[in-house]
């Protein structure tokens, strides 16, 4: 039982909180937009959208990221399909090649996890991720259009010389 003499733990006035929440919700749905409008260019490795998803899975899970329980069994079941991958990568003459594949397979994997928190936790934002997405392939489409036929300055990414490609515009 709190009195006049001791002092709230809790130091933000109960009108502030909600505005607190509302602005992190805002900050979270900017962020996610960020990540994924950046998903549909990727010019160099690791890409934008890449780096981008390291720093937001960092900052989230400093600030308390929860895995719900719908979600655990994903995590888990990409957790153990990536370890078979390490324990095959030893099978291989070169095997830091295949670690590196399984590396990036399972960094891909976390990052469908995270979606899938992030989705879990506001329905709402599938609206978002869609009008990002559908911006995004606008956009790198507009790009992609002038770069090939030679209208902006994109067009050195674009060239194809003797088959191959002057810039890895498209990896897999």
């Amino acid at each position: 039982m709190q009195t006049a003499e001791t002092p709230s733990f809790n130091s933000t006035p109960a009108s502030v909180r909600p505005f607190r929440v509302k602005s992190a919700h805002k900050w979270q749905n900017a962020m996610i937009g960020i990540i994924i409008f950046f998903g549909g260019f990727v010019i160099f490795e690791p890409a934008p959208y890449d780096m981008l998803l390291m720093g937001t899975l960092g900052v989230w899970l400093v600030l308390g990221l929860r895995i719900p329980r719908a979600v655990l069994p994903l995590l888990l079941l990409f957790t153990l399909f990536n370890a078979g991958a390490v324990l095959s990568t030893f099978q291989m003459s070169d095997y830091k090649v295949g670690l590196i594949y399984v590396t990036i397979s399972y960094f891909l994997a976390l990052s469908s996890v995270f979606f899938a928190i992030a989705l879990s936790k506001d329905e709402k934002r599938f609206a978002l991720l869609f009008k990002v997405y559908a911006a995004s392939a606008f956009f790198s489409s507009i790009i992609g259009l002038l770069g090939y036929f030679g209208v902006s300055g994109f067009d050195p990414i674009f060239d194809v010389v003797d088959g191959e490609q002057k810039a890895e515009i498209y990896t897999d």
